[in-house]
């Protein structure tokens, strides 16, 4: 991605050079603009740490990886992005990691709350327990789609708090790492984990659909439905 604001000036000219590279490396990159000034972008770009004394910049970023994945160069012409390409793909280009988040630290009133927080601590305790099916959300606070859909994820658990069987959860993704056969690869991801799931966490059915209430519930009815549990 290349980042800039309306006020570093150039961007015609920027623009042209970014878009002769992406020509050149698009089965390699996916190549995207992104202008600080939009609110949207720069709740993303937290997660890169861009500062607006740093623009414009490109970075290049491995979503494979979860660490050490992000390269960048300030040289914002064909050559120079080409070269940031080649470097990053031989494994020679100058990688740091993402932001990472605070510590997580599990709330006394965690299991009160009609959204239930999870961490490391709890997660493999509380979705297998047999009597409960649960409803969980993996995000990370400087995930802009994440952001997007915590006011629905919120709403759900409200909805269903009374609900006898199913639960609403959320985890912030730097748990993942300590809960042992817990793969995650994006974020937001959603995991249905069904009564009777025992020790089991491979009983997990991810959510691939709309990030809608109404996508969202329909799901759950679905799930409800195979596992018959109260709907």
């Amino acid at each position: 991605a290349v980042v800039s604001t309306q006020s570093t000036g150039g961007s015609e000219e920027r623009l042209a050079q970014f878009g002769m590279a992406a020509r050149a490396y698009q089965n390699d990159c996916t190549f995207v603009e992104m202008d600080m000034a939009n609110g949207y972008v720069k709740m993303f770009t937290n997660f890169f740490g861009v500062k607006t004394a740093d623009l414009p910049i490109v970075y290049l970023a491995d979503t494979s990886k979860q660490s050490e994945n992000l390269a960048k160069t300030k040289d914002i012409t064909e050559s120079g992005v080409a070269q940031l390409i080649e470097d990053f793909l031989a494994g020679t280009a100058e990688t740091s990691a993402p932001k990472k988040e605070a510590e997580d630290e599990l709330p006394e009133d965690w299991e009160s709350r009609s959204l239930k927080y999870l961490t490391s601590d709890n997660f493999v305790s509380y979705v297998t327990t047999p009597e409960r099916a649960v409803l969980v959300m993996v995000h990370k606070e400087s995930c802009p789609h994440c952001v997007k859909m915590k006011p629905i994820w919120e709403d759900l658990a409200e909805k269903y708090k009374e609900h006898p069987t199913l639960k609403v959860a959320e985890l912030k993704s730097s748990n993942v790492a300590q809960i042992k056969d817990l793969t995650v690869q994006k974020v937001p991801t959603i995991l249905f984990y069904p009564t009777q799931t025992g020790s089991d966490l491979s009983t997990a059915v991810e959510y691939e659909g709309d990030r809608t209430l109404k996508g969202v519930e329909e799901f759950i009815f679905t799930q409800l439905s195979k596992n018959k549990d109260e709907l």
